[in-house]
């Protein structure tokens, strides 16, 4: 623990109605190495299986670690941005997976108005990733893997706002 994170806890002690607790700090990094481990193993599970399945793409992602990284040397960082193609499959992966189909619950801290609906303040919303990560207009052909999502033609990685494997924030507007 940093020296600031100390202070807090010690400031904190005496709080009763204080959410910042050695307990709930441990709940958060346990969860965080958790699920961070979990979906790391479940993205390289499933992208070996889809590179299994896909040796055109397998065969195109070794062709770009062959010219990007020598062969005497180990991938670093400033390597990525010279991979597009590889970012691309990895990101899709991760889409097409679907590996947490639905967000974890959220609270709306306001009341807002969505697409004609009301919600207020309080009420918990669970977010259908699904249907983000399998958008047809953003993904064409969403069914099938294809890395070409995440490229545009001249092969430089495409970003998408759309890619959200994890969970996701939604900006509503509030009511007047």
């Amino acid at each position: 623990m940093d020296t600031s994170t100390v202070l807090q806890l010690i400031q904190e002690k005496c709080n009763q109605e204080t959410k910042f607790t050695t307990e709930a700090l441990i709940t958060t990094v346990h969860d965080l190495f958790g699920a961070g481990t979990e979906t790391i193993s479940t993205t390289l599970k499933y992208g070996l299986l889809l590179l299994l399945k896909h040796p055109q793409v397998t065969a195109k992602v070794q062709g770009e670690i062959d010219r990007v990284i020598c062969r005497n040397c180990s991938p670093c960082m400033q390597n990525k941005s010279h991979m597009p193609y590889t970012k691309a499959v990895v990101y899709e992966i991760q889409r097409y997976i679907d590996i947490i189909p639905t967000s974890v619950p959220h609270a709306v801290t306001c009341d807002v108005k969505f697409r004609n609906y009301f919600i207020p303040k309080g009420t918990s919303i669970i977010i259908s990733m699904t249907s983000v990560l399998h958008d047809n207009k953003e993904f064409p052909n969403s069914e099938m893997f294809d890395p070409a999502h995440f490229l545009i033609k001249s092969g430089k990685f495409k970003k998408s706002d759309y890619f959200l494997p994890f969970s996701t924030e939604f900006i509503l507007t509030r009511t007047h």
